[in-house]
């Protein structure tokens, strides 16, 4: 009988052999850490799955949902949840993709973030200017009186 994948979400997570965390749900993306026989992986927040099938435990470190959660390939023969079978798993839910928390730049911002600054600069800008126009003049005059 298979189980569904939702009934695994907010269960501890084990390592049974070498499991490696990966920072999206992708075996080629970043690995950010791995875990060894018997270590505890994390509580299970939520599954996904990549473009090829393959399926991912989602885990907040320490459960801590303001951090950046890790990937952890689902593999019946690595890992381990207290009094549940991970061999028949009904993966029902669909792919949701990662959150990409990182906030959008626009054009608009950037524009208006360098007017704030050229602003708050402008009377310096404009002395360093006048400086520089009129500064081969002044060492003219300089070393005419010097002579």
């Amino acid at each position: 009988m298979s189980i569904n994948i939702s009934n695994f979400y907010g269960k501890d997570l084990y390592a049974t052999s070498t499991v490696i965390a990966y920072k999206l749900p992708d075996i080629s993306s970043a690995v950010l850490k791995n875990f060894y026989s018997d270590n505890y992986i994390g509580n299970i927040y939520s599954s996904n799955n990549d473009q090829w099938g393959n399926h991912f435990f989602m885990i907040y470190p320490d459960n801590d949902l303001s951090q950046q959660p890790f990937y952890v390939l689902i593999d019946p023969y690595s890992l381990k949840i207290s009094g549940m079978d991970l061999t028949d798993i009904d993966y029902i839910i669909p792919n949701v993709k990662p959150v990409d928390t990182t906030p959008p730049f626009t054009i608009g911002q950037g524009l208006s973030d360098l007017f704030a600054g050229v602003t708050k600069y402008l009377p310096y800008i404009l002395i360093g200017g006048a400086v520089i126009i009129f500064l081969p003049s002044i060492l003219k005059i300089v070393d005419e009186k010097r002579k």
